[in-house]
């Protein structure tokens, strides 16, 4: 039998919960965004190696490419929600394909060292231009 946890939104929850839940989640999913911006949800279930079922909306197709990290589907379409959430709970091989493709990507994307290195040389560049 499958067990359900339905979580309130990334943004109000605890940091430590999202840890712990995350050890044990399944699939994470991503409904329909109100803003067209880039969900931390999707980026926190990679790093997390959590398959992603998320929405096709807002920044979320430059995250995750769909059948390889994750699935995306159809915003106005709950029925492929439905069936890739099936496909994911189904299909141990394809969880675990998702999972580490998922997590080796969110590695490199959200690797804070590369951040802060890329920043620095974004700002001396800005800094060595005349006004």
């Amino acid at each position: 039998m499958c067990r359900c946890s339905f979580l309130s939104p990334a943004t109000s929850a605890p940091t430590s919960r999202l840890r712990r839940t995350n050890t044990t989640t399944r699939v994470a999913l991503k409904k329909k965004a109100k803003r067209p911006l880039t969900p931390n949800s999707v980026g926190e279930a990679m790093l997390f190696g959590c398959p992603a079922v998320s929405s096709c909306v807002g920044g979320v197709p430059d995250m995750l490419e769909h059948g390889q990290e994750g699935v995306l589907y159809q915003a106005s379409a709950p029925y492929m929600l439905a069936w890739y959430v099936e496909c994911v709970f189904r299909d141990d091989e394809l969880a675990m394909r998702f999972s580490k493709a998922a997590h080796e990507k969110a590695a490199r994307t959200h690797d804070g060292e590369r951040s802060l290195h890329d920043l620095s040389d974004i700002y001396d560049s800005l800094t060595r231009q005349e006004l």
